[in-house]
Parts: structure tokens; C-alpha cells; sequence
């Protein structure tokens, strides 16, 4: 009879473990959780740094160009998600993101500003 209950209760609880999104109460849900996302999500907390930290290197003007830029396309990426707009793989998009923004940092790539 435990065990039963055992798996039962780890049946139940594994699909909450495996969600992407979860939300909690601190986070509320619907509209405030799709705020809270990017700045509880590790992979856009690593970009939005990595942005900072490139914008950093660039010099003026990228230094405040390109953190006010990213935030307005990620809203622009929220909005369209919100109107139900269907962005597959977005999250690994997000990702490489981060990962191309390091390596720009690493690497000191210095583009154009309008490439940055």
C-alpha cells in the first residue's frame, strides 16, 4: 500500500519537475510571470550581462545603446508571444544567444554599431 502511494505521489509530482515555466507565488501568474521571465530565466539574465558587458567594450555610444535596445526587442519578442504568435525553438534561440554575446565578449569583436 505504500509503495502504491509512493508512486503515485512521484507520478503526480515529476510533470511539475519537467515544466520549462513553472511559476511560483512569488512570481504570481499570466501577465507578471511573463514579466518576471527574463529576469528570472538564467539563459536571458546571461544575455542581457553579456550585452552589457559587450556594450562595455564597444565604448560610447554602444555602451547605452545596446542596453536599452535589448530590452525593447525582447519586448518585442513578449508581444508577439502574447498575441499568440508561434516562436518555436525560441528558448535555445535565447540561448545561442548568450553564447554568441560571450564569445563576442570573449573574442572582442568590435562591429559596426548597427551589427551590434
Amino acid at each position: 500500500m505504500f509503495m502504491s502511494r509512493a508512486l503515485f505521489l512521484v507520478g503526480w509530482l515529476v510533470p511539475l519537475v519537467a515544466l520549462a515555466h513553472t511559476d511560483s507565488a512569488a512570481t504570481g501568474t499570466g501577465f507578471v510571470s511573463g514579466l518576471m521571465h527574463p529576469v528570472t530565466g538564467l539563459d536571458h539574465v546571461i544575455a542581457m550581462v553579456a550585452v552589457g558587458l559587450w556594450g562595455a567594450q564597444l565604448g560610447k555610444p554602444a555602451l547605452w545603446l545596446l542596453p536599452i535596445a535589448f530590452p525593447m526587442v525582447m519586448a518585442m519578442g513578449g508581444a508577439a508571444g502574447a498575441a499568440g504568435l508561434p516562436l518555436p525553438g525560441i528558448e535555445i534561440g535565447i540561448a545561442a544567444s548568450g553564447l554568441l554575446l560571450g564569445l563576442a565578449v570573449l573574442g572582442n569583436v568590435r562591429p559596426p554599431l548597427w551589427i551590434a
